[in-house]
């Protein structure tokens, strides 16, 4: 309990400051344009009427493989990939060898990828760990155009381990423009002179839409519950104690807990048919530095009710109190749980609401669609 709570407040201590000190050292950017004055910089250029390859760079680990669904909605997509690389390397030696044959190996994959005559996009979602500055200098052709994606750019920007780098600080500054889910990270990627965008999303019809009077309907005569699905560690336990504490049944999923890990499948059940599920927004072991999390996608467009910890993003993604519940804090959460449990009907409508427009805007495929409409402003 001491050891996560010391380890929370460093990363607290150190990301606010790492926050403050870029915000008050960056200058103001407009990232479109200087996006597009680095392309025109490096003699970019892009043929109307060709048509445009993606070759995707990033390992598979569990949810990846829905990055490839939103990158062919702009043009037919080559994966290159490599075992997932789940721990450091026991010295910085034994790390540069391996990331320099990972690094060749990604370098023959583009060159038999690549072709001249079409425009290409490379979107990778990778860290300064696996991909070097010369690799991505090496995919800098004037038909090639560069995209990173990070999703812990507020815990890990720039950071090391045993020598070996975390982070994006370093390829952020080189590819053509950076993605991010954390709107509080930009001034990180500023103070580097690198354009970053938000990953929005833009409205994509999704031929699996199901009435929404399909979905199971919260039902009071049944036990009322609430559903946590994910990882045990930091503060959630305690969170979860005193809910308990208050009266209200938890029951949660995944490692570290009784229950265990659930598969997708019966996620997506256990999501449709609770009254309500719980998320966590908390960056690393801190309370109130938040981002979006995955479950922010899929607990509404499972046809769940949802209820999750306040962060910037989330509400780009969602209208508060009308397609989501969000909370500030335990007690919040719990007033809003109690509500949740007296206004059935006010609770179905918002879980409708969530999963109607969770399908139609929070989708990896609308992701795609805000990708492309993004690239054709840059290029």
């Amino acid at each position: 309990m001491i050891l996560y709570r010391l380890k929370g407040f460093y990363q607290y201590v150190s990301i606010k400051f790492s926050l403050f000190s870029a915000k008050l050292l960056s200058p103001a950017i407009d990232d479109v344009e200087l996006a597009k004055k680095n392309l025109i910089k490096r003699n970019f250029k892009w043929q109307g009427g060709r048509k445009t390859n993606v070759i995707a760079i990033f390992s598979i680990n569990n949810w990846e493989n829905k990055l490839l669904e939103a990158l062919e909605i702009i043009g037919p997509v080559s994966h290159i990939t490599w075992d997932h690389i789940h721990e450091f390397y026991d010295s910085k030696q034994d790390w540069s060898i391996e990331k320099k044959k990972l690094n060749d190996y990604v370098r023959l994959k583009f060159d038999e990828l690549y072709q001249e005559d079409n425009n290409v996009f490379v979107f990778m979602y990778v860290s300064d760990f696996i991909i070097d500055v010369e690799t991505v200098q090496y995919f800098k052709k004037r038909n090639v155009l560069i995209a990173n994606f990070c999703w812990d750019d507020l815990l890990y920007f720039k950071s090391s381990y045993m020598g070996q780098s975390i982070g994006v600080a370093n390829i952020s500054k080189y590819v053509d423009f950076n993605l991010s889910f954390s709107p509080e990270a930009f001034p990180r990627y500023h103070f580097n002179r690198s354009p970053v965008f938000f990953w929005s999303s833009v409205s994509y019809t999704n031929d699996l839409l199901i009435n929404t009077n399909q979905l199971t309907q919260i039902d009071v005569s049944n036990e009322f519950y609430v559903l946590f699905i994910g990882s045990k560690y930091g503060w959630r336990a305690k969170f979860i104690e005193k809910l308990k504490s208050h009266g209200i049944k938890v029951i949660c999923y995944g490692n570290g807990w009784e229950n265990g890990a659930l598969s997708e499948d019966r996620m997506k059940e256990e999501i449709r048919n609770a009254p309500i599920t719980l998320g966590f927004a908390n960056v690393g072991y801190t309370q109130s530095i938040t981002t979006i999390k995955g479950r922010d996608f899929e607990v509404p467009t499972y046809g769940g009710l949802y209820l999750t910890q306040i962060s910037l993003g989330i509400e780009k993604y969602y209208k508060i109190g009308r397609e989501i519940f969000s909370y500030k804090n335990s007690d919040d959460c719990i007033e809003i749980i109690e509500f949740v449990r007296a206004n059935i009907d006010i609770a179905n409508a918002i879980r409708n609401a969530g999963y109607s427009h969770g399908v139609n805007f929070c989708s990896w495929r609308s992701r795609g669609e805000f990708l492309r409409v993004l690239i054709s402003k840059l290029i």
